[in-house]
């Protein structure tokens, strides 16, 4: 009997992933011990960096102008 792969999803957005597509993970072993909880890793699966950045909340610091804006 052939089994269909289990697709991953994207902690992010909860999107399908899959099994021929790229994805992210945080390869980082503090992060991976302390900001992910889930056993199985799938709160540290992403389909897009903007997934992956946005989960961590990276700001994109832009220097322009006076008030050094943050930029989501």
């Amino acid at each position: 009997m052939f089994e269909e792969p289990e697709l991953k999803q994207c902690a992010e957005c909860g999107k399908d992933i899959d099994p021929d597509d790229t994805y992210y993970i945080v390869g980082d072993n503090y992060l991976q011990r302390n900001y992910f909880d889930d056993p199985d890793g799938k709160d540290n699966i992403f389909c897009s960096k903007d997934c992956l950045l946005r989960s961590l909340s990276v700001l994109e610091f832009n220097g322009d102008g006076d008030d050094y804006g943050f930029e989501v």
